[in-house]
């Protein structure tokens, strides 16, 4: 598993599509899947035949979670579909890139659900982080290999 984040409009899809030349290679299978979108948050990836998959937006899902939930239960959850993830990554070597805004910098916002919302998604971030393989950082547009 592969972990992108950095903040918002710093170019990490782009980074991605040109890491793995999504871009270039028309052929390559891959499916990218976008919370920006209205996708929802896919917790079984085995129903994909594509090799590759991308997730992105992965704080646009906390965010629904979090909606409804304590920070514990949003976290013991996606402590369960990370699980599921990284079978499936682990099954006929797939390729798995999760994208998420960094929402760590900046102002602590006064209002709770979105401040519950900026602390879960932390924490879940820690998570993916001590589990994933590679994780990356943008900075408008240049990445920083921190794992």
């Amino acid at each position: 598993m592969h972990f992108v984040s950095g903040g918002a409009y710093n170019g990490k899809a782009n980074w991605v599509k040109q890491h793995y030349r999504l871009l270039e290679d028309d052929e390559k299978e891959y499916r990218w899947i976008s919370a920006y979108q209205a996708m929802p948050l896919p917790e079984d990836l085995s129903i994909y035949r594509e090799q590759m998959i991308i997730l992105e937006g992965l704080e646009e899902w906390v965010l629904s979670l979090s909606k409804t939930r304590t920070i514990d239960e949003v976290r013991g959850e996606f402590e369960g579909i990370l699980q599921e993830w990284l079978s499936w990554a682990k099954e006929a070597n797939h390729e798995l890139i999760i994208i998420g805004v960094d929402m760590s910098k900046g102002v602590v916002p006064a209002d709770a659900t979105l401040r519950k919302w900026r602390d879960v998604t932390g924490f879940i971030y820690q998570d993916m982080v001590k589990k994933c393989r590679v994780f990356h950082y943008i900075w408008y547009g240049i990445a920083q290999r921190l794992k």
